[in-house]
């Protein structure tokens, strides 16, 4: 028997090994991603960091006994990111829902022979298809992915804030600028009443005007320098209040009132404030909120006790 028979383990034409992906598989690096960006923060402007995926890579081979490298790993991550926006642009139409506990999605509403007419082919797979990680990369991607290309968002309000210039910066103040402006407002006024003042009153003839002293130059500046002052504190202010109040998304706040409504006298009060704390995360009250029946309560029940295990 010739000793050059290929294994079970087999290589692509560079001599790496053939990625065979499984659902275990994609778990583990999933749930690795995930702790590298929600605990670790380690989410970039272009996806995720260096770091996190050396992590990602590091736990899949270990834990599956396999030596896939990077590229593998962005090729999988890649293939999963366009199954996931394929049936996020279905969960955001009407009669779709998720059932966790066979991993496909369900017509609500009708057969899905209805539901498809005039959608994208696409999404015909997803009839039949399971999508055992779907809650893991809806965690991961949630609200990152918009038309199937990766796009890195935050779902938190955006605040823009106030720029605050550097005490050494030669460009003049905002106090000096307002100053200026005021000064010549008042200027032109002055000039306004001074051609009124000059003109005799029988004639054309000016009369001569006495100029300004420098006590009234100087109470100018001064008034300048308090109605500009008055401005960046009242800015300042609003930037304080929307830093302190936060916004509360429209999915956090109808989700809370939902787990209220359906499962108040069901779980204690205990169960049910824990139950408020996953739901602050946007990605998991929308989540909620796409889940319906036993499957809201077994999903939420199993949000809480991973809350209260960590």
């Amino acid at each position: 028997m010739s000793k050059n028979k290929t294994n079970a383990t087999s290589k692509d034409t560079c001599g790496n090994e053939r990625a065979r992906w499984t659902d275990d598989k994609d778990a583990t690096w999933l749930k690795e991603l995930n702790h590298q960006v929600h605990v670790l923060g380690k989410r970039s402007d272009s996806g995720f960091k260096k770091e996190a995926w050396n992590a990602a890579l590091v736990k899949l081979n270990g834990e599956h006994r396999v030596s896939y490298n990077k590229d593998q790993l962005k090729a999988r991550h890649n293939e999963l990111i366009k199954q996931y926006s394929v049936v996020s642009s279905m969960l955001k139409t009407s009669g779709i829902g998720f059932d966790v506990s066979t991993c496909r999605f369900s017509c609500l509403d009708g057969s899905w022979s209805n539901f498809l007419e005039g959608q994208p082919e696409s999404w015909a797979v997803w009839e039949s298809k399971q999508f055992p990680n779907y809650l893991l990369c809806n965690e991961l991607w949630g609200g990152t992915v918009a038309t199937g290309e990766y796009a890195s968002s935050s779902s938190a309000p955006r605040i823009q804030t106030m720029a605050i210039s550097d005490p050494d910066d030669e460009r003049p103040s905002l106090v000096e600028d307002d100053v200026v402006e005021d000064n010549i407002d008042d200027e032109q006024n002055d000039l306004r009443e001074g051609k009124k003042r000059r003109l005799a009153p029988g004639g054309s003839k000016s009369v001569p005007r006495d100029r300004e002293s420098l006590g009234s130059k100087f109470l100018a500046e001064i008034r300048g320098m308090k109605d500009s002052g008055e401005r960046e504190v009242n800015a300042l202010a609003d930037v304080l209040r929307c830093i302190a109040s936060p916004k509360i998304s429209k999915s956090q706040e109808g989700a809370a009132k939902v787990l209220q409504r359906e499962l108040e006298g069901i779980l204690d009060d205990d169960d049910l404030l824990i139950g408020m704390d996953v739901l602050e995360n946007p990605t998991k009250a929308s989540c909620f909120l796409q889940l319906s029946g036993q499957l809201r309560k077994k999903w939420i029940v199993r949000e809480i006790k991973k809350l209260q295990d960590s």
